[in-house]
């Protein structure tokens, strides 16, 4: 999709995120930068928050398929300098009795 929209500045992986080895992966992850998590419905793992945190990126967006974890998970951003600029709630999956939300977290001011 990327390349057939020509996106150019933009790097995509998949796959297990782990504490160990994402901040060489986020490697000079900064300012200007947005940050895509999509954790299975579990959550991301304990560390991945703070360790994105600590990188410092201008934005964060999290994507909550069990959004009875967004409080707790929201609380983790919010004691590492991020606050919600906007949450979204979407059926990804219509017909489930679950919906998703995406929370867009900005460092705090």
């Amino acid at each position: 999709n990327a390349k057939r929209q020509q996106v150019a500045n933009a790097r995509f992986h998949a796959g297990d995120v782990r504490r160990q080895g994402l901040e060489k992966f986020l490697k000079g992850c900064g300012p200007h930068d947005v940050v895509i998590l999509d954790p299975p419905r579990a959550g991301p793992i304990p560390g991945v928050i703070e360790t994105v945190a600590d990188l410092h990126p201008g934005a964060v967006c999290h994507i909550f398929c069990n959004i009875d974890r967004a409080p707790d998970d929201l609380r983790v951003w919010s004691e590492h300098g991020y606050q919600v600029a906007r949450a979204v709630p979407f059926d990804m999956f219509p017909g489930t009795p679950s919906i998703e939300l995406l929370a867009v977290l900005k460092p705090a001011v």
